[in-house]
Formats: structure tokens, C-alpha cells, sequence
């Protein structure tokens, strides 16, 4: 009996890789056309998209990316008035993110 030539694992991990790849072309045109970093437009979809106001520590742990990085976005998306920084109720300092009109 032989062994598979690859596992389930890592069959998974190319279909994810190559779905990746997808999306990011899928939206190419879009971010191409808007002017926004890939980071940019991941934390404004990240924004919009959240049940609740999401603050920047929250958007970095699901993402998997530093905090810094996610400030970073945050605040030039925030300069470009497409987001704004709210106050949070449970923290004096983590405010809350929130798409503009």
C-alpha cells in the first residue's frame, strides 16, 4: 500500500493559498482604482463588515497582524475620512472604529 503523495493538510493548505491568490486578484482592480494599501482596504473591509465597532487590537488579533500594522491603516484611512476613531465605553484608551457615511 503507498502513501498518499500529500495529506489532506496540506491539500487544504494549497486550496487555500490558491483562493487567496483569487480574491486578491478579484479586488486588484478595485484597490487599484481607490488608491488604498492591500492593509488599507483590509481594515476598512474589516470595519464595515463587524457586528460591532471593532477596535484596532481586535481587527489585528482576527487578521493576525500586529497591532501597529492595523494603527497604521487605521489612522490614514481615519486621515482620508473613511473611518473615524469613537470613544469605547469599556476602555479609555482601545477606541472603537467606525465606517463614515
Amino acid at each position: 500500500m503507498s502513501s498518499p503523495r500529500f495529506t489532506d493538510f496540506e491539500r487544504f493548505a494549497d486550496e487555500l493559498a490558491r483562493v487567496r491568490g483569487r480574491m486578491q486578484a478579484l479586488y486588484a482592480d478595485t484597490r487599484a482604482e481607490t488608491g488604498l494599501s492591500k492593509m488599507e482596504m483590509t481594515v476598512l473591509t474589516a470595519v464595515v463588515n463587524a457586528e460591532q465597532p471593532p477596535t484596532v487590537a481586535k481587527i489585528g488579533r482576527s487578521l493576525g497582524h500586529p497591532r501597529q500594522v492595523v494603527q497604521r491603516a487605521a489612522n490614514q484611512l481615519a486621515e482620508l475620512q473613511l473611518i473615524s476613531f469613537t470613544d469605547n465605553p469599556h476602555h479609555k484608551r482601545a477606541s472603537l472604529i467606525v465606517p463614515t457615511d
